[in-house]
């Protein structure tokens, strides 16, 4: 009888499914406000100084905790005000509990040089992006310079992977503009969404068996970068459920996420 029952443990564990619910995703907090920012203020700059200033204006914040604001990530502050500022490009970033939302603002010289920069994308692994720098205003020739690289005078820069760059421009009369750019991947979101539901959308896993479920697209979304670190450390898809990724998918999910992880 001993042995009987011995057998039919052993043909039960054998045929139950291995489910991966060791891989479920931790749970995202909620953005549970309509945070709307937007540029209430702005003073340009005197060439050459740092005399601009940036107000930041919110709406739709939620009671209790308060929002705080950062220019290009740095010292969050509850003041929506930041001055001392040199022309050029800026991330303005508003923050309250889960809820994250950014916008960018670029303050101009008040007599003298202007830029602007356009950023072409790169392949994902690849160095084929590019920025180019238009520029008004200038007195003189104007070079230009890229993440502290040497001047040239030629307002393109070639040959750049994925990633953000500061790009200088400055004229003989020794205006300057700093300006902020980003190379993002060619990789859409369309691919990433195609890997994550045919490799973890799966029976037994992030299909409705396991939370999230990855046939939602919002799902895919909100854990962007959770996904990108368990699909890096082959961690997603398990090993148990019999899937993995080539290093192709991993790089695509990788670069996605770089990129700010868009629809």
């Amino acid at each position: 009888m001993r042995k009987l029952l011995l057998g039919f443990y052993y043909l039960v564990f054998l045929i139950l499914p291995v489910a991966c619910t060791y891989d479920q995703l931790a749970v995202v907090e909620a953005c549970d406000n309509n945070l709307v920012l937007t540029i209430a203020e702005q003073t340009s700059s005197a060439c050459g100084l740092t005399s601009g200033a940036v107000t930041a204006a919110i709406t739709g914040e939620a009671a209790g905790a308060p929002v705080t604001f950062s220019l290009n990530g740095i010292d969050f502050q509850e003041s929506p005000t930041f001055t001392d500022l040199a022309a050029g490009s800026y991330t303005l970033t508003a923050q309250q509990g889960a809820c994250t939302v950014m916008i960018d603002v670029t303050l101009e010289n008040a007599e003298g040089l202007n830029a602007t920069a356009a950023a072409m994308p790169s392949d994902c692994g690849a160095t084929n992006g590019s920025i180019t720098v238009s520029t008004a205003d200038a007195g003189g020739e104007v070079t230009f310079s890229i993440t502290g690289g040497t001047s040239q005078a030629d307002p393109t820069f070639t040959g750049l992977a994925p990633g953000m760059y500061e790009i200088t421009a400055q004229d003989e009369i020794g205006c300057q503009v700093i300006l902020e750019a980003t190379v993002t991947s060619t990789v859409a979101f369309a691919e990433v969404e195609a890997i994550v539901t045919s490799s973890c959308a799966i029976s037994g896993c992030h299909a409705g068996n396991v939370s999230p479920d990855f046939r939602v697209r919002g799902n895919i979304l909100s854990r962007a970068g959770r996904i990108g670190s368990r699909t890096g450390n082959a961690s997603m898809p398990p090993p148990s459920s019999g899937n993995s990724l080539s290093e192709q998918q991993v790089n695509a999910i990788s670069c996605w996420v770089a990129d700010g992880a868009p629809e």
